[in-house]
C-alpha cells in the first residue's frame, strides 16, 4: 500500500501523514500495529508528530470527523468542534447550540458560545453571537482580561484555555500553554489532561478543557466541578438572572437586580423587582405613576409626563402643571371662582372676584360689612369695598412690643372699646376676631391691590397718624421679611400713614414710614414753623437724622405748626440706649390720636385652607416657618426654610 503525505496546517497542529498521490489510501491511525502510534500512550495516537486523543477532537482518524460531528471553523487544533447529530429542525449548515439553531460563521463562533479569532461578545447576549470585532487587537488577536493576545502564539483555544495537546506547566498565563503534552501520561481511558490534571470531560460536561458542553453551563464559577447545571432556555424578552428567567420590563430592571431609571426597590424584595417609582411628581413611565396626584381623578402618562384629564369635584387644573395636581379650589379661590375640571372657560379668561367680593361655594358674593377693628370702627382704609381684607384701627396698649400672636385683654381695647386706655392689652387686641395685626409688607400686599394708598381717605389728613405692622428691621431702616413665627430682629417698627420718618429701604414698600431710634421720629421736634403763606418749613429735616421726612412722613411739631396747636407724644419705645429694641419695648397711649395698627383679615385657619405645598401658620399660608430652636417645618426633605418662609 502506497503511503500518502498530507500537510494540514491549522492552528498549532501540523499533521504530516505519508505521501499523497493517485490511488493513495487513508491510514487508520488507530491500528496499534501501525508505526504512527509508536511513542504515544493509549488511547492517544500519533498524528503528524503530535500525540492526539482522537475522541477528544471527535476524530475517527487523524483529521477525519467522527459521526455526528463537523469541523466548521477549519481548525485542526480544536478538532471537529460542532455536534450536529441532533440538529432537529435546524436548516442546512445550522447547528443547535443551547437550544438555538445557529450558523457559526454568522455568529462568529469557533464553537458553541466561543468567539472566533478577532471577535468578542461585547453585550453579553448569547443570542446575537460575538457581534463586535475585538477593538484595538491587530492580526486576529483577541482581548483577554483587557489585553490583546495572539491565541495561537499562546496555544490557547480561547482566553486561558489550552488547546488539546498543550498544557500550562508554570501557571503563568502571560506565556500561555507553553509545554506540549506529548502523551497524557497517567490518564485513564476517557480522560484528557487539562492544565496538568487528568479529567473526565464527560463527567465535567466539557467539550474541551474548561469549555462547557452544549446545553450545560458553569453556574457557580468553580472549574473544579465542571459545568454542573443544564443551561436554561428562556422565552423571548427574558434573560437569565441567578438561574432564573426574568422579564426585565415587568420587574422594572435595567439589568439583573438593577432598577431602571425612575424606579426603586422600596421593599427590598427582589422577587417583585423595583416596585416603587422614584420619579418627581408629575413625571412617569406608565399611567400608574400618575396615580395619587392631589385632587386628580384621572391622568395618563405621555412622553414621560403626566397629563391630567379629570379633577375631583370642585377642583381645577389651571396652571397645567401635573406636579401640584388640580391646584385650584374653585369653591373659594378668589382668582378662579367657579373653575372646575380643566379650569373652565371663565378661569381661562382670567375671571376672578372683584374687590369687595369673596368666593363662596363657587360664586362671587359681596363681603359682609366686617369692619376688622375690635371696637367696630375703622380709623383708616374706611372704604369697605376696596379694603374688605385690610383695616387701620386706632387705639392704645400697655403690654410692650409688636410680636404678639394672641390678644391679651379679650379684644376690649380700641379708641371706642370697653378698655379704651388699653390697660393690660397688647396691639393684637385692636383687631377683630378673624383678623390679625398685619405681619409685614407681603401680608398687606396680598390683602389690597392699592398697597397703603387710601389709608387716610375720608379722614382728617392734617392730623398725625401712623398704623404699624409686625415688621422689624435688620438696621438702616431696611425691613425684615414678614414676621411669621419667631421674629428675626427687634429693631424699629414700620407702617403706613403720614407720621414718622421715611423708610428708605425699597424692601419695605408699601410700608413707607418708620419710628427711627427710640421712636424719635414720633416724639422729636425738628424746628418746624408755619410760614406766612400757611406752608410749614422744617429746617431740621436732613437725610441722616430722625427728622428726615423724605416727602412722606413728618415729625410731631410739623403738625403742631400746621394746625397751630401743641401735641403730646402718644408713642413710647422705651429707653434702651442701643436704639435696637423698639419692636420689643413699644407701647402707645392716647387711643384717639396718632394712629394704631394695620389689621389683615385671616387667610386660613388650617393647612387644608391653603394650596399644595403650603401650610397655615398665624392665619397666613406660607411654605414654611422657622421655630425658636432653629428648626423649621413645612419643607420637604432636602430643602431648607428661608427667612422669606419659602423652601429652597
Amino acid at each position: 500500500m502506497r503511503l500518502c503525505r498530507m500537510c494540514v496546517i491549522c492552528g498549532m497542529v501540523a499533521m504530516v501523514l505519508s505521501g499523497c498521490g493517485e490511488g493513495g489510501a487513508t491510514i487508520d491511525a488507530r491500528d496499534p500495529d501501525h508505526p504512527e502510534t509508536q511513542g504515544c500512550s493509549s488511547p492517544a495516537v500519533m498524528c503528524g508528530n503530535v500525540c492526539v486523543e482522537l475522541d477528544a477532537r471527535h476524530w475517527s482518524s487523524c483529521g477525519e470527523c467522527a459521526s455526528d460531528y463537523a469541523d466548521l471553523d477549519g481548525k485542526a487544533s480544536n478538532g471537529c468542534e460542532a455536534y450536529v447529530g441532533v440538529s432537529g429542525a435546524c436548516g442546512e449548515n445550522e447547528v443547535k447550540c443551547n437550544g438555538l439553531c445557529v450558523v457559526f460563521s454568522e455568529m462568529h463562533w469557533a464553537s458553541c458560545g466561543v468567539c472566533e479569532y478577532g471577535y468578542e461578545d461585547a453585550d453579553g447576549v448569547l443570542e446575537n453571537g460575538c457581534e463586535t470585532a475585538a477593538g484595538g487587537c491587530a492580526g486576529g488577536g483577541l482581548k483577554c482580561d483587557g489585553a490583546c493576545v495572539d491565541l495561537e502564539a499562546r496555544h490557547w483555544l480561547t482566553c486561558n484555555v489550552c488547546v488539546s495537546g498543550y498544557e500550562d506547566m508554570d501557571g503563568d498565563p502571560s506565556n500561555g500553554c507553553e509545554s506540549e503534552a506529548a502523551a497524557p501520561v497517567g490518564c485513564e481511558t476517557g480522560h484528557i489532561r487539562c492544565n496538568g490534571v487528568c479529567v473526565n470531560v464527560n463527567e465535567m460536561h466539557w467539550s474541551s478543557c474548561g469549555v462547557c458542553a452544549q446545553s450545560y453551563e458553569d453556574v457557580d464559577g468553580d472549574a473544579s466541578n465542571g459545568c454542573e447545571a443544564a443551561a436554561l432556555e428562556c422565552q423571548q424578552g427574558e434573560i437569565i438572572c441567578e438561574r432564573t428567567c426574568v422579564d426585565l420590563g415587568a420587574l422594572h430592571w435595567a439589568t439583573c437586580g438593577v432598577c431602571a431609571d425612575g424606579y426603586a426597590d422600596g421593599d427590598g424584595d427582589a422577587s417583585n423587582g423595583c416596585e416603587a417609582t422614584d420619579l418627581p411628581l408629575g413625571q412617569c413611565h406608565t399611567d400608574k405613576d400618575c396615580e395619587g396626584l392631589l385632587h386628580v381623578t384621572g391622568a395618563v402618562c405621555q412622553d414621560g409626563a403626566c397629563v391630567i384629564n379629570a379633577c375631583a369635584d370642585g377642583f381645577a387644573d389651571c396652571d397645567k402643571d401635573a406636579s401640584n395636581g388640580c391646584e385650584v379650589n374653585g369653591n373659594k379661590d378668589f382668582y378662579h371662582c367657579g373653575a372646575k375640571g380643566l379650569c373652565g372657560s371663565v378661569a381661562e379668561q382670567g375671571f376672578r372676584c372683584k374687590l369687595g367680593e369673596q368666593c363662596a361655594d363657587g360664586v362671587c358674593k359681596a363681603v359682609p360689612a366686617i369692619v376688622g377693628c375690635s371696637d367696630g370702627t375703622r380709623e383708616g382704609f374706611i372704604d369697605l369695598i376696596r379694603f374688605n381684607n385690610l383695616a387701620a384701627c386706632g387705639g392704645a396698649w400697655t403690654v410692650p412690643g409688636i410680636h404678639h400672636n394672641v390678644p391679651a385683654c379679650g379684644r376690649q381695647s380700641g379708641n371706642t372699646g370697653a378698655n379704651k386706655a388699653g390697660t393690660g392689652c397688647n396691639l393684637e387686641d385692636l383687631c377683630a376676631e378673624g383678623w390679625h395685626v398685619c405681619l409685614g409688607r407681603g401680608d398687606v400686599m396680598t390683602r389690597s391691590d392699592y398697597g397703603c394708598n387710601g389709608i387716610l381717605d375720608g379722614v382728617n389728613q392734617n392730623e398725625p397718624a401712623l398704623f404699624i405692622t409686625r415688621t422689624s428691621s435688620r438696621g438702616s431702616l431696611l425691613c425684615d421679611p414678614d414676621t411669621v413665627g419667631v421674629p428675626l430682629n427687634m429693631n424699629d417698627i414700620f407702617g403706613c400713614g403720614n407720621f414718622g420718618c421715611y423708610a428708605t429701604g425699597g424692601d419695605c414698600d408699601p410700608l413707607k414710614l418708620s419710628s427711627h431710634n427710640l421712636c424719635s421720629a414720633l416724639r422729636n421736634n425738628c424746628g418746624c414753623k408755619r410760614n406766612g403763606d400757611g406752608s410749614v418749613s422744617c429746617p431740621g429735616y436732613g437725610s441722616g437724622d430722625s427728622c428726615y421726612g423724605g416727602g412722606v412722613g413728618h415729625s410731631l411739631d410739623y403738625f403742631a405748626a400746621l394746625n397751630n396747636k401743641s401735641y403730646s407724644p402718644g408713642w413710647d419705645c422705651g429707653n434702651d440706649q442701643t436704639g435696637e429694641q423698639e419692636a420689643r419695648d413699644i407701647v402707645k397711649s392716647l387711643p384717639d390720636q396718632q394712629g394704631g395698627v394695620m389689621c389683615c383679615k385671616d387667610q386660613c385657619q388650617a393647612d387644608a385652607d391653603c394650596g399644595v405645598g403650603l401650610i397655615c401658620r398665624y392665619h397666613v399660608c406660607v411654605e414654611c416657618i422657622r421655630k425658636a430652636d432653629g428648626s423649621y417645618e413645612g419643607c420637604p426633605a432636602g430643602k431648607q426654610c428661608t427667612q422669606q418662609h419659602t423652601c429652597q
